[in-house]
């Protein structure tokens, strides 16, 4: 399975609909990318007229049927997942999207009348947890949302666990870190979870390259398949990576050295970039614990006519929230890309605050948390920013509406 952003325009859209409340979307033969949408592939909407959203949809099963007047052959039949009844505004969510990452302009990645482009995991969650905020603005959802399914037919659930791993989406991955990744430079990859980092077609003493990305910083490393009669296929780094662990982490790799065994290990959290390159970031939840005591602890109301709703600190400084809303998010501010380790270099590794998005009805309610939804990963200022007016508390796309719009006056 497959996530693609496909660009097009209400009339298009208009056109294409069939009273099985099913699409047919039609792209010019020279369309980047139509030859790689797939049946059962995840389709996010986008209206370039409107610089917004219409909902997200999945590509039927072939054969597609078509429109017959159309010009071309190019066509593909989508089905309703989530569609909105109005198109919700884009922009403010492109500042943490991977697909604009680096570029001055980001209406340069999706120019063209009809233009498709691939998506990441990583964005398609956070596009997907935007839509499903949208409440009465939801027109209807006609089917849940699919299983990502293996290729030998198993369903996966996300977070997907094996072992000491636990798959977070297609491309996030954590490792708990343990006496191998300390002081033997790797960690074993079972064989479940091969199919994520793209290494199941290695044979016996085959070997991959790859590298890794932290901090600006690039670190080779490569998987290895060994020779044994139950062969293990492994992730082994160079020594300057094993170095960084090390002073990064030196109480625990002392622990580890010392022949120490815990349940709340550090963790290494894998996003892949490209094909052969992962970005890493460093979480420890000791510096968690610490960071969460340091914060204030008062809880704020919001007047919505006669009732009173409360953003509550108690569920952003549970270090266990946060540790899973920061394996989910990563550590970089969803705000406005802010990270603190590169700014700051070692004052600043693990740092991130953690924002409640949900309010509560009364201070005393107890709520179950969603860190993929109800938690986000901001920096200080947009915390701030998003606080500032007790009586108008903003959401993280507000704040990034902000920046957008900031940043497109600039250019």
């Amino acid at each position: 399975m497959n996530y693609w952003l496909i660009v097009h325009d209400t009339e298009a859209f208009n056109d294409g609909h069939k009273p099985d409340d099913s699409n047919t979307i039609g792209f010019e033969d020279t369309t980047y990318n139509v030859k790689n949408i797939e049946s059962g592939d995840m389709i996010v909407y986008y209206l370039k007229s409107e610089h917004a959203i219409k909902g997200i949809y999945q590509v039927k099963p072939k054969p597609w049927a078509g429109i017959k007047t159309w010009d071309n052959d190019n066509q593909i039949d989508i089905e309703h997942i989530t569609e909105l009844l109005n198109p919700i505004d884009f922009t403010g969510l492109i500042p943490s999207l991977d697909l604009f990452k680096g570029l001055k302009k980001w209406t340069g990645a999706i120019q063209g009348k009809n233009a498709i482009r691939k998506l990441t995991g990583h964005d398609f969650t956070i596009i997907e947890a935007h839509i499903k905020k949208q409440g009465a603005n939801i027109k209807k959802i006609s089917k849940v949302r699919p299983k990502m399914v293996s290729k030998d037919g198993n369903g996966i659930q996300y977070p997907y666990e094996q072992d000491s791993w636990r798959i977070i989406a297609p491309d996030v991955f954590i490792k708990k870190m343990d006496k191998s990744t300390f002081l033997h430079h790797g960690t074993g990859i079972p064989a479940d979870i091969r199919r994520f980092f793209d290494v199941t077609g290695l044979k016996y003493g085959e070997g991959k390259v790859v590298s890794l990305l932290h901090n600006q910083l690039l670190y080779n490393a490569y998987f290895s398949v060994d020779t044994q009669p139950n062969p293990r296929t492994r992730l082994f780094w160079h020594v300057d990576f094993t170095n960084l662990l090390k002073k990064e982490l030196p109480s625990w790799f002392s622990f580890f050295e010392n022949g120490g065994k815990t349940e709340d290990p550090p963790l290494l959290r894998f996003k892949k970039i490209e094909l052969d390159m992962y970005q890493l970031q460093i979480i420890d939840p000791k510096a968690i614990e610490v960071d969460a005591e340091h914060e204030e602890t008062d809880c704020e109301p919001v007047y919505e006519g006669t009732i009173k709703y409360y953003y509550s600190k108690v569920y952003e400084r549970n270090p266990e929230n946060r540790r899973r809303a920061i394996e989910i998010h990563g550590l970089q501010c969803l705000g406005c890309g802010f990270d603190f380790e590169q700014f700051y270099g070692d004052r600043g590794a693990g740092f991130i605050e953690i924002h409640h998005a949900t309010p509560l009805s009364n201070i005393g309610e107890k709520i179950e948390i969603n860190p993929a939804t109800d938690l986000v990963p901001v920096c200080s200022n947009c915390h701030r920013i998003i606080h500032r007016d007790k009586q108008n508390v903003l959401t993280v796309e507000e704040v990034r509406r902000i920046i957008g719009k900031k940043r497109e006056d600039n250019h």
